[in-house]
């Protein structure tokens, strides 16, 4: 038995000597390890990797522009999506004569609807009032026209749209149109036979004195009216007995002529 042990050992230290003799001369042996082996040796690497060296460069931080949130109200969105969107509901307007104004409008693939309030607003954009209702045609079409002529006679500038009435009760609104105020003075029939008539405006009432005058600066004719504001005041004045000729109009309000005009007299 003590023999067979020391020729185990004998083996043993044979087959170490072998192994170490084979790493010392050729390093790239790799050593393997069996699993009845009592030791684990180190595993070598068939081959001898150089691990090269990289070069990590400190990168300067972005400058950043934070610019403080603007905080915008449900109410200025709303304003600023209402300014963005193209109405459906078209509104063109223009002024015909001293009178009137003529206002026509398309709708566009609008079958919810039962007509068309046109309201206006005299010298502003903020106090619109309904002037009348169109009603809707009865058999809704693609493209739908309509035409209306508004009295208007202000000297001020004025604002239309239109409210579009649908038959649950809701509405929506066109696009607004300026239509500017007519002249403030006008007299006709210029040559005139027998009648002159003034047309006139004021921004406030007022009584206001109507005065002719030859072509010599001598006053033929005379009267006192009183004028109301923002509408049309028409005078007539009879100038047949008048001699044929040149002929000065005066309007004036206290000593400021508001108005002058000249008229042949046939």
């Amino acid at each position: 038995m003590k023999n067979y042990s020391r020729l185990c050992l004998a083996c043993l230290l044979l087959f170490s000597m072998k192994l170490t003799a084979q790493l010392k001369v050729n390093p790239t042996v790799k050593a393997t390890s069996d699993a009845n082996f009592p030791y684990h040796l180190p595993q070598v690497a068939n081959g001898i990797k150089t691990i090269k060296p990289v070069e990590i460069k400190a990168m300067q931080p972005a400058a950043i522009d934070v610019k403080p949130a603007i905080k915008i109200s449900s109410s200025a969105q709303q304003c600023a999506l209402l300014n963005s969107m193209q109405p459906s509901l078209q509104l063109e307007g223009e002024r015909k004569d001293a009178n009137l104004v003529d206002l026509k409008w398309q709708a566009k693939d609008l079958y919810d609807k039962k007509g068309f309030e046109v309201q206006r607003s005299i010298g502003d954009s903020n106090n619109f009032k309904s002037v009348t209702f169109v009603n809707a045609y009865a058999k809704a079409l693609a493209k739908e026209e309509y035409r209306l002529t508004d009295i208007n006679e202000t000297i001020q500038p004025t604002y239309y749209r239109l409210k579009q009435v649908k038959p649950g009760g809701g509405h929506a609104y066109s696009n607004m149109v300026l239509i500017n105020g007519i002249l403030q003075f006008n007299l006709f029939p210029n040559p005139v036979a027998d009648v002159l008539f003034l047309k006139l405006q004021t921004v406030k009432n007022s009584n206001v004195s109507i005065m002719i005058y030859d072509n010599k600066g001598v006053l033929v004719l005379g009267k006192q009216t009183d004028l109301t504001k923002d509408i049309i005041n028409t005078q007539k004045i009879n100038v047949r007995a008048l001699r044929t000729g040149m002929y000065n109009v005066k309007v004036a309000n206290a000593d400021t002529t508001l108005y002058s005009d000249k008229f042949i007299k046939e």
